[in-house]
C-alpha cells in the first residue's frame, strides 16, 4: 500500500481468528461419610475456575438436605479447604488438569 509520503508500506494479511479454547474442566467424585450424602457425588465437568465457595453451593443444590455451605467441610488429602477463594486448580494444581 503507498500512503501519500510516496512509502510503501506492507500490510501483513488478517491472521486467522484463534480458536476459542474451551475452559479446562475436572471430573471430581466426593466422598461423604455423613449420612445425608449419597454414597458419592459426581461432578463430570467442573471448571478449573471454579471456587470452594462454589462448589459448597453446587453441592447443598444436589444434596437432598441441601447442606448449608458453612456446615460443609471439604478435605483433599487430608488438608481442610477452609479458604473459599481458592479454586479448583489451586486445590488440585495444574498437573490435574486437562
Amino acid at each position: 500500500m503507498e500512503l501519500g509520503d510516496g512509502i510503501r508500506r506492507e500490510i501483513p494479511p488478517p491472521s486467522p481468528e484463534t480458536p476459542v479454547s474451551k475452559p479446562q474442566t475436572i471430573f471430581l467424585h466426593i466422598l461423604s461419610p455423613s449420612s445425608e450424602v449419597p454414597n458419592k457425588l459426581t461432578f463430570p465437568s467442573i471448571p478449573v475456575a471454579t471456587t470452594v465457595g462454589e462448589l459448597k453451593i453446587k453441592i447443598q443444590d444436589v444434596v437432598a438436605t441441601k447442606p448449608a455451605p458453612g456446615r460443609q467441610r471439604l478435605i483433599y488429602r487430608g488438608k481442610a479447604l477452609v479458604k473459599d477463594t481458592d479454586t479448583m486448580k489451586d486445590v488440585f494444581g495444574q498437573e490435574t488438569v486437562r
